[in-house]
């Protein structure tokens, strides 16, 4: 079985239209799934997720009333999942889903795959700015951590083995954004296989002010540095 997983928190917006589309989109590749919302929304995500719930069967809603960060979020759904592959996507669905069937198709062959914005056929359509601060985030990563592929680690699709990520999951301590960095972070110093894949990704409307924005860079900062001086210590 396929898990797919999607994180959310206050996607009521879009929320239905995505999880409608991702519905299609499995039902075309003719294997056995299940998708996971796992979500700790205020606004009316719960509402509307649950309603979905009991239209597709397929479709498995895990609500949370305390804040779980997306690192939170996706060790719930990980933990929950049946199926021994687990793909799991951003909920507005800026990485396109077309990258859905080469990820779940290449974990018969590696642990953990990655959809790559960097990868030569990708197709990426951002601003300047994220493309310089995304450059400069990956530059951080391979300075500190020595992790010189794979180079795109936030990317919002990726893909592993329920069994390589259970055995990863205790090291890591980070519950938000920086999650997937800490947790490909463990997976290459434990050895495990890492693929990469191409995906057409095109930027999605970003929520808050360029303090809130600001705040967020500062975060992965900080989060960055605090992994580097835990790899020091061992």
């Amino acid at each position: 079985m396929l898990s797919v997983l999607i994180p959310s928190y206050n996607e009521e917006e879009y929320i239905a239209d995505s999880l409608e589309k991702m519905i299609r989109e499995l039902e075309s590749l003719g294997t056995d799934y299940e998708l996971i919302v796992v979500e700790e929304s205020t606004d009316r995500t719960p509402g509307i997720v649950g309603a979905l719930a009991k239209k597709y069967h397929r479709l498995r809603h895990l609500h949370f009333d305390k804040r779980l960060g997306k690192g939170g979020a996706l060790e719930k759904g990980i933990e929950a999942a049946k199926g021994s592959r687990i793909v799991f996507t951003d909920a507005d669905l800026s990485t396109d889903l077309s990258s859905l069937r080469d990820i779940a198709r290449q974990l018969d062959d590696c642990d953990i795959v990655l959809g790559s914005r960097y990868h030569p056929l990708s197709r990426s359509d951002r601003t300047i700015l994220r493309l310089l601060l995304s450059r400069a985030y990956s530059v951080c990563v391979r300075a500190l951590l020595g992790i010189r592929r794979p180079q795109d680690l936030q990317c919002g699709m990726k893909g592993f083995r329920r069994s390589a990520a259970l055995k990863i999951l205790p090291a890591v301590r980070n519950k938000g954004f920086f999650w997937d960095t800490e947790f490909l972070f463990h997976a290459k110093r434990l050895g495990y296989r890492i693929g990469e894949v191409p995906v057409i990704w095109v930027e999605k409307r970003v929520r808050g002010s360029g303090s809130g924005k600001l705040k967020n860079i500062i975060y992965m900062g900080k989060s960055l540095l605090k992994l580097f001086a835990r790899s020091l210590l061992g």
